[in-house]
């Protein structure tokens, strides 16, 4: 769990950069230990945006991360712009 949630903090960062906050839940079951999770919160309170999910499964359960990270080429949406500015700047 300790490497998931390294890498969904990675998505909550590139995220909160564009909507300017975001939030993370860590869930815990009393069922088996592989129920247990990390949910990533937009700013109104909803679950992350339907269009990041295949984003963060990808940096999620990447092999090599910082292949994936930049490799990585974003979709053409406004949001994405900032995968080509972190690379640009190394701000992420």
């Amino acid at each position: 769990m300790e490497r998931v949630c390294f890498r969904v903090g990675l998505v909550v960062a590139i995220r909160a950069k564009i909507t300017g906050l975001l939030g993370v839940m860590i869930t815990a079951s009393h069922n088996q230990h592989e129920d247990n999770g990390v949910k990533i919160v937009e700013r109104d309170g909803s679950m992350l945006n339907v269009d990041w999910e295949p984003i963060a499964e990808t940096i999620v359960n990447s092999k090599n991360i910082a292949e994936t990270i930049s490799a990585f080429t974003p979709p053409s949406d406004k949001d994405f712009n900032i995968f080509k500015l972190a690379a640009a700047t190394d701000e992420v």
